[in-house]
């Protein structure tokens, strides 16, 4: 292999790492800006409470009387979660359990049982993540 040859190889290579690099760069710091935002919306009690009644109503299936009753319940505790994320996680949990609480006596006996799955599912979540939230109950429509 001549020197020519040699060269522009080591020019492709050299190419591909600065893109490498340039890419991490900006992948970096676009997950910083995304984590962000995710963060701050969750200190906006009001987006919280959207997400909690879009997350409920997915999970199972509220008829519009049930939306009625829940919606203030959620804004209350979206006010509480915001307070509560400050806390350590032994709060988290039991906050955790006190929605299930204050949104089960509205709900049908099927609905309690679905919400009750879900809500092992988030204590699950959160036992691996060593009681953090789990990233489902960030903003996701």
């Amino acid at each position: 292999m001549n020197n020519a040859v040699r060269w522009q190889y080591l020019r492709a290579i050299g190419v591909l790492l600065i893109v490498f690099i340039v890419g991490g760069i900006f992948g970096g710091l676009g997950t910083l800006y995304f984590l962000k935002r995710k963060l701050q919306s969750l200190s906006h009690p009001h987006e919280t409470s959207k997400l909690m009644m879009s997350r409920l109503n997915s999970a199972v299936s509220l008829t519009p009387e049930e939306k009625q009753h829940i919606q203030p319940i959620c804004d209350k505790l979206a006010n509480e979660l915001a307070q509560t994320m400050a806390a350590g996680a032994e709060q988290r949990r039991d906050f955790i359990q006190h929605v299930e609480d204050e949104i089960s006596p509205e709900l049908t006996p099927d609905q309690r049982e679905r919400l009750h799955q879900a809500i092992l599912k988030i204590q699950d979540k959160m036992g691996k993540k060593g009681g953090q939230l789990p990233s489902s109950l960030e903003n996701k429509p």
